[in-house]
């Protein structure tokens, strides 16, 4: 298997996440990195806010492999 750190370009990449290049390309093209998480605060116990920046479902997907 080839290392991560060897990777050289967006197909290789795509190669190495076993995800199409098209939906590769789609996330970090039409849907724009600022567009991958959704950010929300939950409580603490001790008083304040923990925010959560979530990925969305395609990104998650992506993440599990």
């Amino acid at each position: 298997m080839r290392q991560f750190n060897e990777i050289k370009n967006r197909n290789e990449l795509a190669d190495f996440l076993k995800v199409p290049r098209k939906q590769l390309s789609y996330l970090l093209y039409k849907k724009g990195i600022d567009n991958l998480y959704t950010s929300f605060d939950i409580p603490k116990k001790t008083g304040g806010v923990r925010k959560i920046n979530a990925p969305v479902d395609e990104l998650k997907e992506i993440q599990k492999n």
